[in-house]
């Protein structure tokens, strides 16, 4: 059982567009198309069970649509987290309307120009932990001040006991500052776009810094391949390591233990 807890899709009408921001905006080379069609058909072929998928609304404008699509092409094995923005002045309606459909919600404060440590947002968090969702949070960023691990762990500590998960280990390509305020604390740690940023061993060696049991396998696809990234997961892996890592921390907080779980 493997489950990619961070994974994007695009409609075809913007596809080219958003892979070309990534590209831009990271300085790589992305060699999978991001559509829909093609996660699935590599999923298969890499023995990916399931997926969290999801893409994120830059503008309030744009929630409404981006949210349209993901539940759109949901399904067993492609769970939908939603979108929504925390300058939407429609965010409580929104929210309402994607709840009984969605995993949880995807925020990036980077792309969506917002500090998540601002109380002012406290509300709009307490409204999506009190409807039992989890929120996903993109963390670091080498230029843009928004997502940096320092203001995410203000989060962290001011909602104990929820589920939030950082993306790329707690903050891409800000790790000593991910592993001086994140690591230790309360939340969950997925390993997008680390590994082919760091290295292996240096990767391993910040996933040890944290709980295992809150760790949790992400590829970013389709900036990365499947094989590399669980090739990358099995080389310096233990066995009980690989089998939390890959599915079963994600079946825990996802809630999907008694459909999946042995």
């Amino acid at each position: 059982m493997i489950i990619d807890f961070h994974a994007h899709a695009f409609p075809e009408k913007i596809v080219s567009g958003a892979v070309g921001h990534l590209e831009n905006h990271y300085g790589i080379k992305i060699h999978q198309s991001g559509l829909y069609e093609e996660l699935l058909k590599n999923m298969k072929k890499a023995g990916i069970d399931k997926a969290v998928f999801f893409n994120v609304a830059t503008k309030p404008s744009q929630v409404e649509q981006a949210n349209k699509w993901i539940l759109a092409h949901a399904s067993e094995d492609l769970l939908p987290f939603g979108t929504l923005h925390p300058e939407d002045p429609a965010w409580p309606e929104r929210l309402e309307e994607i709840a009984p459909r969605v995993y949880g919600i995807k925020l990036h404060p980077d792309f969506q120009a917002f500090y998540p440590d601002d109380k002012a947002y406290w509300p709009f968090y307490e409204a999506i932990f009190a409807l039992d969702l989890p929120i996903l949070f993109h963390a670091g960023d080498e230029t843009l001040p928004y997502a940096t691990p320092q203001r995410l762990a203000k989060v962290v500590e001011g909602f104990p006991n929820s589920r939030i998960i950082l993306a790329h280990l707690g903050g891409y390509a800000r790790w000593q500052e991910a592993e001086e305020y994140i690591y230790g604390k309360d939340v969950w740690l997925d390993t997008s776009s680390v590994f082919w940023r760091l290295g292996s061993e240096d990767a391993w060696k910040l996933i040890r810094k944290h709980d295992r049991e809150r760790i949790l396998f992400g590829t970013d696809y389709p900036v990365s391949s499947y094989s590399q990234e669980i090739a990358w997961i099995l080389e310096h892996a233990r066995e009980d390591e690989a089998e939390l890592i890959l599915y079963r921390n994600a079946a825990r907080l996802l809630k999907l233990e008694k459909k999946i779980l042995p």
